[in-house]
């Protein structure tokens, strides 16, 4: 993923999103990693958040004209999908996010932001980063 040290150059440095409309995760990392990130660096600052059940993976796609890293993240077992309130045929709605139903896409775990910001203060990481993350 690039020439030894070029990673470590552009440590500290700045990166600006503008996100009006919102982000996918998988995309960023996707990108960071095609920026220069090595796919160690996302690996070990998941294994530091000790949430387990997973493995990632990254594959260099082409679409099209396009070519890009794809990020992914496999569950180990599925995760258990409470039974639908009465009448409401699965349909809800994430913050931010249109009403939908998980048969359509499989279920994933829900953090609230009390749950992430109790990870991230409990991860062995690097002061800055936590008080960046949080």
């Amino acid at each position: 993923m690039g020439a030894p040290g070029e990673a470590e150059a552009l440590r500290g440095g700045l990166l600006h999103f503008d996100c009006a409309a919102g982000v996918a995760g998988d995309m960023v990392v996707g990108a960071l990693v095609d920026l220069g990130v090595p796919t160690t660096a996302i690996e070990e600052a998941l294994r530091a958040l000790d949430l387990g059940g997973y493995r990632v993976s990254f594959a260099r796609l082409r679409r099209g004209a396009l070519v890009g890293t794809k990020f992914h993240v496999h569950l180990d077992a599925p995760v258990a999908t409470p039974a639908p309130p009465q009448g409401g045929g699965g349909h809800h709605a994430h913050e931010g996010q249109a009403a939908h139903a998980h048969q359509a896409h499989g279920h994933h775990p829900h953090r609230h932001s009390r749950d992430i910001r109790a990870l991230l203060e409990r991860a062995p990481l690097d002061p800055g980063v936590r008080g960046r993350a949080l």
